[in-house]
């Protein structure tokens, strides 16, 4: 029998995750309370089609509601929340799932896998992620101040909208101890969230992280580097590059498609295998981001 799966919201993140998982051969419905899908109401849905695999990616500001909607219907399969987990660090709403993850598919790049392989061992003394887009460049033909990440109460924001380097950074070098950083919201892309922001984290197995995120970038770039005791290590994540000590790194068969870390992460769900990212972890991501914040603000170290 037919595995079947529900998205639950029909935006552009939505209908990417219901093209991949039909390509993955299960049946697939959708949720949207603004049309253009089978059901619009949760409940409804998991009742009439009895899922066993649910995405939530909805607006960032609506996956609390979402989660707690699914628990309240007694939903039990596995679920995977589009990334960030909920738009503020929030109790998770109590829930029978069988798993529940958050939609961190970087972990499944392969210059990050091979990264964490190199540096197994290794004395780790600072790192840099850098990662950058024109936002215009993410929805063509689609006015910035229309989009969710325009808008604060949506859960909008570069911090949010690129905090897979966030959760990258704690999957490689361990839980934030402390961090300082400077968000700004310049306005200047037609939005009321921030834009640009720089943290310098101290982290667990890190002494110097330094990340910088943008709206601005043209063209668009995600690269980290990283100093151990015995080796300079570089990634180019857009280009799938890694260096070891300025000799490029053979990573073997590396997929182009762009879907292709979507793909692998959806199969870790399915097969109950993988370095997927826990709701737990999920909300680390977002004591970062809010330690950011609060750092930013008072112009202080922050302790997450």
């Amino acid at each position: 029998m037919t595995a079947g799966a529900l998205v639950v919201g029909t935006g552009s993140i939505g209908t990417r995750h219901r093209e991949i998982l039909a390509g993955l051969g299960l049946d697939v419905a959708s949720v949207s309370r603004r049309g253009a899908a089978e059901f619009d109401d949760i409940a409804a849905a998991v009742g009439s089609t009895s899922p066993d695999y649910v995405v939530v990616a909805t607006e960032t500001g609506n996956h609390h509601a979402a989660v707690a909607e699914l628990a309240a219907c007694g939903y039990g399969g596995r679920v995977l929340v589009e990334k960030p987990l909920f738009d503020r660090v929030r109790a998770v709403p109590g829930h029978g799932f069988a798993a529940a993850y958050v939609g961190y598919n970087m972990r499944f790049h392969p210059v990050l896998a091979a990264m964490r392989e190199v540096l197994a061992g290794e004395e780790v003394l600072a790192a840099r992620a850098d990662v950058g887009q024109y936002f215009s460049e993410w929805r063509p033909g689609r006015a910035v101040s229309e989009s969710y990440s325009a808008r604060r109460a949506d859960g909008g924001g570069v911090l949010r909208d690129l905090s897979h380097e966030i959760d990258y950074l704690l999957w490689l070098f361990g839980p934030c101890r402390q961090l300082t950083a400077q968000v700004l919201a310049s306005r200047t892309l037609a939005m009321e969230t921030d834009d640009v922001a720089a943290i310098l984290m101290t982290v667990e197995r890190c002494p110097v992280v330094q990340l910088t995120l943008d709206y601005h970038r043209q063209p668009a770039s995600r690269d980290l580097v990283v100093i151990t005791g015995r080796h300079t290590i570089v990634g180019d994540l857009l280009n799938a590059r890694l260096w070891v000590d300025g000799t490029e790194q053979a990573l073997g068969n590396v997929p182009t498609d762009r879907n292709a870390t979507y793909v692998a992460m959806h199969r870790a769900v399915l097969e109950g295998a993988g370095t997927l990212c826990t709701f737990a972890e999920g909300l680390a991501v977002l004591d970062v981001i809010e330690a950011a914040e609060r750092a930013s603000e008072q112009r202080a170290w922050i302790a997450p």
